[in-house]
């Protein structure tokens, strides 16, 4: 397991993160429910897509804890397109 996941304290934020967004998820659930409203489709795409791929990109970082996370490196585009998702929904 040490080899597959050399940073282990990614591995826990990453499901930390999974976590409270999930809980993200069910309080804009329950108000959406409680004051009778339904959000957009593409509301609701960025927020599932937004929530899951946060802790999908702190998972990579457990296994390959040396990556470049800069904005303009891949992974920093991946993870910032994801936080620009959650934002937005």
């Amino acid at each position: 397991m040490k080899r597959l996941f050399p940073n282990y304290q990614s591995l826990l934020n990453a499901h930390m993160d999974y976590l409270l967004m999930t809980g993200l998820l069910m309080i804009f659930y329950l108000l959406f429910a409680a004051f009778h409203v339904s959000a957009p489709p593409v509301i609701l795409a960025a927020m599932c897509l937004g929530s899951l791929g946060n802790p999908v990109g702190v998972l990579v970082l457990a296994v390959k804890p040396g990556l470049r996370q800069h904005p303009t490196s891949p992974f920093g585009a991946a993870m910032t397109v994801s936080f620009a998702l959650t934002t937005v929904g």
